[in-house]
């Protein structure tokens, strides 16, 4: 869970996650919100997701981002 407050009011929320994770949802109040995943720099991309409603300046957002990422093989060490 992340937890944010508003700036200003909005509806968008912005993450950066690396490429090598795969998004599988992000939750706002038990709802899966729409989402858009757009390159933001080598190695990073962009998510962009829009609230059901409107957050006021000022007002806590708790969102959940459920992601998995492949563990890099060490060649038999551990870690």
């Amino acid at each position: 869970s992340i937890a944010l407050a508003a700036a200003r009011p909005t509806r968008k929320l912005c993450f950066l996650l690396a490429d090598s994770c795969n998004l599988d949802r992000i939750k706002y109040l038990g709802i899966s919100l729409p989402i858009k995943i757009s390159p933001a720099c080598p190695g990073l991309n962009l998510l962009s997701a829009a609230l059901p409603i409107r957050a006021e300046a000022g007002e806590k957002i708790v969102v959940n981002i459920i992601y998995s990422w492949e563990v890099p093989d060490q060649g038999g060490r551990s870690l």
